[in-house]
């Protein structure tokens, strides 16, 4: 027997049900195959396919064992003016640190001791460059904190830092974080986001645009159903490969 398209149409049609049956079980195993494996999958780590100058020195700086597995992460808190000589604003500084610091360790590796810096910190260049440092209006105070470069431990302490930044965002205050960690679950969530609305739009403007070509429900809404299957199947796929090699997160 010949396969083909036409033949597979056909057989298709003689067992409507059984076909039913199939795509449906090829469905739930890739749904649930994407549930299972797909978040290992994918990543939003990067890197170049050829040899800049950049990666030259890396490379180097790993050879030299110069470079550190280090990441910083930047917060800014702000308050009205004069906020920077103001007692309540500096222990809410030194509040926010504390928290910080009660933050897993292991990923967490270095705050600043205290705002503002004592004069043995100021002393020493290197827990110096690291803050805090008042503004020159008086209305904010900067600081860094460095954490582990590991991407995956990073995740962990992104929720954490989100709870702290809330807590420390009230009245005229306001408080700022910035780093790698955190910049890259801002910009999964926004994707995400994003792709949601877009999908939801699409569907309704591809299913309107079906109807009136086909001029039936079962007709216009097929397609879409289709699209649903495929799509399961195609997140269980990459599930699967995901077992081999990781994936980019925009390949879903």
């Amino acid at each position: 027997m010949k396969i083909s398209p036409e033949t597979l149409a056909r057989a298709s049609s003689r067992h409507a049900w059984r076909t039913v049956a199939v795509w449906a079980v090829i469905l739930v195993l890739g749904f649930g195959a994407s549930g299972v494996l797909l978040s290992n999958a994918l990543t939003t780590d990067f890197d170049f396919t050829n040899n800049p100058e950049a990666i030259r020195a890396q490379t180097l700086l790993q050879q030299k064992q110069l470079e550190q597995d280090v990441t910083p992460e930047t917060f800014v808190m702000t308050g009205s003016q004069g906020a920077t000589t103001d007692p309540d604003f500096t222990a809410k500084v030194n509040a926010a640190l504390n928290d910080l610091r009660a933050l897993d360790k292991t990923v967490v590796l270095h705050v600043p001791s205290a705002y503002p810096l004592s004069k043995q910190d100021a002393s020493n260049p290197q827990v110096a460059a690291l803050g805090p440092f008042p503004s020159q209006d008086g209305t904010a105070v900067l600081f860094n904190v460095i954490l582990a470069k590991d991407s995956e431990k990073t995740a962990t302490i992104v929720d954490p830092l989100d709870a702290i930044q809330a807590k420390y965002t009230t009245g005229d205050t306001q408080f700022y974080m910035l780093g790698e960690p955190t910049s890259t679950a801002d910009f999964k969530k926004i994707s995400e986001d994003d792709l949601k609305k877009g999908e939801t739009i699409g569907v309704v403007v591809a299913i309107v645009v079906l109807l009136i070509v086909f001029g039936s429900l079962i007709a216009g809404v097929t397609p879409i159903i289709m699209g649903i299957f495929a799509i399961g199947v195609a997140f269980g796929i990459v599930g699967l490969l995901g077992a081999v090699w990781r994936w980019s997160f925009f390949v879903p």
